[in-house]
């Protein structure tokens, strides 16, 4: 499942190399735990709104 979460994070930040430098207006990314959400917005910066479903996954 972790490798799933790892998978979608790295498709993720692909997808955010081959935008238009043209845009201004930030990737919306829904991820599952804030853990994966911290690692898409230490990626992404402010190019991304990140919305964790899961704050604490306990």
């Amino acid at each position: 499942m972790k490798l799933a979460h790892i998978l979608t994070c790295f498709a993720l930040a692909l997808g955010l190399c081959q935008a238009a430098p043209a845009q201004n207006a930030p990737v919306p990314a829904v991820v599952a735990e804030n853990f994966y959400g911290d690692v898409i917005r230490q990626i992404g910066g402010n190019r991304v709104q990140v919305t964790s479903i899961l704050s604490n996954p306990d």
